[in-house]
């Protein structure tokens, strides 16, 4: 038969040369998945080995801020240093004019205008208060020059330096001006309103007061029907406190 013949007619080297080409097939599809998964090998190598980069980028941010930190907590400290190096340059002739004042130094207490204290005390807080911290204050007193000894003004000082101040009897004749250094040879009368009105009454007595904050309202209260706010106490509050 033909077809038989054309089958026949196949020879040994077309065999082998089939053969050849299916096992170059097969080695070329060998080499292209090696090379797909060494390529992918090394990218994600390559993407592993670049991490760390980030990493070192962070660190540096942080240490810069740190830095940043520490150059601010220099120039707070340095400011700081400023102001106690100010309070520290504060000599007598300084306050030789002066009123004791809060702030000032203790050791400087008896070289201002008053002159050395002529009283003293101590004063425990043991619950802060509106004008004490807790602690242990050392108390200061003036008097007056008249004979009567009144208390004209006081100072509180804790840790070495002047935490309050206090002007005593302010609506007398010591105080002649509000703001001004007292007269310590006054009589201690107590000054006249410039302006009245006839149902204005007469102005409130600290010392008829259990709460401070009713004083403080009736005062107010007076001074605005008589027009007198002359004091010289730093408030109402002191005044009331004054006269416990």
């Amino acid at each position: 038969m033909h077809h038989s013949e054309n089958e026949s007619s196949m020879g040994p080297g077309q065999s082998v040369s089939t053969q050849a080409g299916t096992t170059a097939a097969a080695i070329a599809i060998i080499l292209v998945v090696t090379l797909v998964l060494v390529g992918g090998v090394v990218f994600c190598t390559m993407s592993i080995t670049s991490k760390p980069n980030v990493n070192t980028s962070t660190t540096a941010h942080t240490y810069s801020t740190s830095a940043t930190s520490n150059s601010s907590s220099a120039t707070t400290s340095n400011a700081s240093n400023a102001s106690n190096s100010t309070t520290q340059t504060t000599t007598a002739e300084d306050v030789a004019d002066k009123l004791p004042y809060k702030g000032m130094r203790a050791s400087l207490i008896d070289s201002t205008w008053l002159g050395e204290h002529e009283g003293t005390d101590t004063l425990v807080v043991t619950e802060k208060t509106r004008y004490f911290e807790v602690g242990t204050y050392q108390v200061y007193y003036w008097y007056s020059k008249n004979g009567k000894n009144d208390v004209v003004f006081t100072a509180y000082a804790k840790d070495g330096k002047v935490g309050r101040v206090v002007k005593g009897l302010s609506g007398t004749d010591y105080w002649p001006t509000y703001g001004g250094l007292p007269d310590l040879y006054a009589s201690g009368t107590k000054r006249q309103s410039t302006t009245s009105s006839s149902n204005a009454g007469a102005r409130p007595d600290p010392s008829d007061y259990e709460d401070v904050e009713e004083f403080v309202a009736d005062l107010k209260d007076w001074q605005r029907k008589t027009g007198d706010t002359s004091s010289s106490y730093d408030d109402p509050y002191d005044e009331w406190e004054l006269s416990r």
